[in-house]
């Protein structure tokens, strides 16, 4: 049997919960952090594929289209979709544009990619 490592403090300031394992956090920072992280490579991953160029087009295409265009969709728009991706041939032109709420985009590329951040290739 190999040795058990000693429970330690959860490094969140002010957070008394022990973490046991190779776990570095409690489990009630455990998911908190793990959604920041992913949220900050999405947006870095973002930026360095389009560029702020892309950054600003997208705030005043949104800014021209404030409601998501998915059928039956109420909410605000929060994401500029291309219909045509960028990656086959798309371009940053209102006519390959959608206004989406962040829901419909994902529920989108979910059913067209299996879930945004899967590779792409295997769902096509």
């Amino acid at each position: 049997m190999s040795p058990r490592r000693a429970a330690r403090v959860c490094p969140v300031s002010g957070c008394p919960n022990l973490v046991r394992g190779s776990v570095r956090y409690c489990e009630e920072h455990l998911s908190e952090r793990q959604r920041n992280e992913s949220k900050a490579r999405r947006a870095a991953g973002t930026a360095a594929q389009y560029g702020p160029e892309w950054t600003k087009r997208s705030a005043a295409y949104l800014a021209e289209h404030p409601w998501c265009t998915w059928p039956g969709c109420a909410k605000r728009s929060e994401i500029s979709h291309h219909i045509i991706e960028k990656e086959k041939g798309g371009s940053d032109a209102d006519e390959n544009l959608r206004a989406m709420c962040r829901s419909c985009h994902s529920g989108l590329h979910a059913r067209l990619h299996g879930g945004i951040g899967r590779n792409r290739d295997r769902a096509e």
